[in-house]
């Protein structure tokens, strides 16, 4: 899992806990310094990896006929 918080300009790998079974969400963790950006809103964006390294799909395509593709992400707000 990798997080990207300038629009996948970079991205960081997150921290992931062990796996419950093969077949199995895997929780993760990305800490985050916002004070150091001063912008309120940011976009956030998150790519998985498989099991032989390649990264998830960025283009978005309907989940028919092969699974659906893209990135998810979501816009934070920081407050005091």
């Amino acid at each position: 899992m990798e997080v990207s918080t300038d629009n996948g300009t970079a991205w960081t790998p997150a921290t992931l806990k062990a796996p419950l079974g093969p077949y199995t969400w895997v929780l993760w963790l990305y800490e985050w310094n916002l004070e150091a950006s001063g912008a309120p809103n940011h976009r956030v964006l998150v790519r998985a990896t498989d099991g032989r390294g390649v990264p998830q799909v960025t283009e978005l395509h309907d989940e028919i006929p092969d699974g659906s593709t893209g990135l998810h992400a979501i816009t934070v707000t920081a407050q005091a």
